[in-house]
């Protein structure tokens, strides 16, 4: 290591690594290099360099020499704690590249939700990572890792030895998933305080009037999105958290009900906002019943 010599018998010690002198090399690897420094009365100091491929930087050079440590007790394999200004530079060089990998990944799972939902991809068909890596322009590893969170959502199955592939949904399984949003939001409207407020009655319909202004099947993730901003601020005029955190965790099967409605080209802009209208005007009639039996029709004519 760097010509170290050999500490004196039978004293703990550890390597010093001068601050004043500096050599250049090529950073081969991003790692975290922490190196101590004697400050004053044998008080032993912890400096951190950060290394990251590609780039030069500037890096201490050892000097031959061992500082006894015996006096105070310390070991020389004994961790210390990482300082403050490394912590920091190690967060804003890995932060943006996490961030980068993050968005990609969403981008390309964003981007096959779309052709799944508009039929470009349909039923059955088999997802080929390396294709789609050359059409998407990305490595293979991001679009097997947008696939497993397809899979979570219920859009893509996998099955091993034949991959991944579009998910097929009958009719049937439609109904059920609509049945199941309607039991949970005709449970909280069961705890709703109705009506609801006037600025909670204004937000819905602002929510259902800004639908009608889409062109679909163009702007479908616009309408995904207002729709679950519609329903979500429903589920929120009543207090069971728990309620609400059941029907967030469903809120990826949104995306399901959307399948049917743009492959069979049902429903215009106009008729989804209608829609949603008329369970505005169910919440602001004060009764419960009414509001249940408007998600149920809601739902089951999707």
């Amino acid at each position: 290591m760097y010509g170290r010599s050999k500490p004196p018998p039978g004293r703990a010690a550890m390597w010093k690594w001068p601050r004043t002198t500096a050599s250049w090399l090529l950073k081969p690897s991003c790692i975290l290099m922490s190196y101590p420094t004697i400050v004053s009365d044998n008080r032993v100091r912890h400096d951190c360099l950060i290394l990251s491929f590609g780039d030069l930087v500037s890096r201490p050079t050892p000097k031959r020499g061992w500082l006894p440590l015996a006096d105070r007790g310390v070991s020389a394999m004994e961790s210390q704690p990482t300082s403050e200004p490394a912590r920091t530079s190690l967060a804003r060089t890995l932060a943006p590249r996490v961030a980068e990998r993050t968005t990609l990944v969403d981008q390309v799972a964003h981007r096959i939700r779309r052709e799944i939902i508009l039929g470009t991809l349909d039923p059955g068909r088999h997802l080929v990572e390396k294709r789609l890596a050359e059409d998407l322009s990305v490595s293979r590893g991001t679009v097997r890792e947008a696939l497993t969170r397809l899979a979570a959502t219920g859009l893509v199955e996998f099955s091993p030895g034949s991959g991944n592939r579009v998910r097929y949904f009958s009719d049937g399984d439609i109904a059920e998933i609509g049945e199941v949003f309607a039991a949970l939001e005709g449970r909280a409207a069961m705890h709703a305080v109705l009506p609801p407020s006037e600025s909670v009655e204004k937000e819905l319909r602002r929510i259902a009037e800004r639908m009608r202004g889409l062109r679909l099947p163009e702007d479908v993730d616009d309408l995904m999105r207002l729709d679950r901003e519609f329903h979500g601020t429903l589920m929120n005029q009543q207090p069971k958290a728990k309620l609400v955190e059941a029907w967030q965790s469903l809120e990826s099967l949104l995306a399901v009900m959307m399948v049917p409605i743009m492959r069979r080209g049902v429903g215009t802009a106009d008729s989804q906002a209608d829609r949603h209208l008329l369970l505005v005007d169910a919440a602001m009639s004060g009764e419960p019943e009414l509001l249940i039996k408007g998600l149920e029709q809601h739902y089951y004519q999707e």
